[in-house]
């Protein structure tokens, strides 16, 4: 019942009038002093000492009436143990918005009829990752934990489709040997056919604009690591566009058998303090010379080819030869070196190209038959 309607009297059954909600509790199971329900209101009809008290905001089960007429409040045991409360209050309602308190037990299933839109709302059949059942789950999920894996072999922890995850155990068993990749902030990969531009690029002069900014020869050094295209020719063409592909502390480093640096113009002249290390430079095709010729000052050079095979005369200023380095013309050009220090230099002696030296020069320069230049 939402309402308590009483009437109280003496003993002599005189009314007793007067009461307010100060003087009037209405208490709850065990019914202490601290059970009282608060914020009833006590209304005095007539003078016959009737009374109803209203206001309750909860659903409550046997309550009792105390009643202090000036000597502390007692017990009124001719009321008994009653309910009193707002019965709708422990009902869902079928409209409008109700918290509804503890934890209720459906037997059928609860119907949803919009998706859920805040951490409030209940989720739909739809919307829920379910436990047994194969579904496509669409939008990026994020987990603080990766997903666990039960398994009752070993054998399943290894995926046997593309869109399996691989385990731990997978991923240890088959790279549990292997080297990862390490990144450094001063190397850079050129790869012409790569398709992605993350840690490689496609041509000499990106590769070279990645590290121009970052090195300088008297600090610090970059890597162009050069790799074979894994074709016959094995050519990586330079001089594409009007940028640099060297600048000073940058040096180009091939990979396994010499990968083959084409010189196409412009760029007939380069000074760089920087170098290139295992590759063969070619320039040009034979019978069609790129430019009449080509100077090269300050560079070191680390068991390289240079392969002329038009006309083209090459000069080295202030350069460094270090290994073996071999040089292959044809007759009429001039090979000049100066003030250039290092290990050796070779050149083929079967085309009576002119070498000119002055100033310092490597070690060890002489002409070798063509054949012992081995290409």
């Amino acid at each position: 019942m939402k309402q308590i309607a009483i009437q109280v009297v003496d003993s002599l059954n005189v009314a007793v009038t007067g009461l307010t909600d100060t003087t009037i509790d209405v208490r709850v199971s065990p019914y202490g002093a601290g059970d009282k329900i608060t914020g009833l209101t006590v209304t005095e009809i007539g003078t016959g000492g009737n009374y109803t008290i209203a206001g309750a905001t909860d659903w409550y089960e046997n309550v009792r009436l105390y009643i202090n007429t000036g000597s502390g409040f007692v017990l009124q045991s001719w009321f008994g143990t009653q309910d009193f409360g707002d019965m709708e209050l422990g009902f869902v309602a079928d409209n409008g918005t109700q918290t509804v308190a503890g934890a209720k037990t459906f037997s059928s299933v609860v119907a949803c009829s919009t998706a859920a839109s805040s951490n409030t709302h209940l989720m739909r059949y739809g919307e829920t990752v379910r436990i047994a059942d194969s579904q496509s789950i669409t939008g990026l999920k994020g987990f603080v934990l990766f997903p666990y894996k039960s398994y009752e072999s070993v054998s399943e922890l290894i995926p046997s489709a593309l869109s399996e995850f691989g385990t731990k155990y997978y991923i240890d068993t088959v790279l549990g040997g292997a080297i990862s990749m390490v990144q450094s902030d001063y190397l850079i990969r050129l790869m012409p056919s790569r398709t992605s531009d993350d840690y490689s690029k496609t041509t000499g002069e990106l590769c070279n604009s990645y590290l121009a900014g970052l090195t300088d020869i008297s600090t610090r050094t970059g890597v162009v690591l050069v790799e074979p295209l894994g074709q016959a020719t094995n050519t990586i063409n330079l001089d594409d566009g009007t940028s640099q592909w060297i600048s000073a502390g940058v040096f180009y480093v091939g990979v396994g058998n010499k990968p083959i640096l084409n010189r196409r113009a412009p760029n007939s002249s380069l000074t760089a303090t920087g170098g290139i290390i295992n590759c063969r430079i070619k320039d040009g095709a034979t019978g069609i010379p790129v430019v009449a010729s080509r100077a090269y000052t300050n560079f070191t050079f680390k068991d390289c080819e240079f392969d002329i095979p038009d006309e083209t005369d090459v000069t080295f200023t202030t350069c460094k030869f270090i290994g073996i380095n071999k040089l292959k013309t044809i007759p009429g050009n001039t090979i000049t070196l100066t003030n250039c220090t290092g290990d050796m230099f070779w050149y083929n002696d079967t085309v009576a190209a002119t070498v000119v030296i002055t100033g310092t020069q490597p070690c060890d320069v002489r002409s070798v038959t063509s054949a012992n230049l081995n290409w």
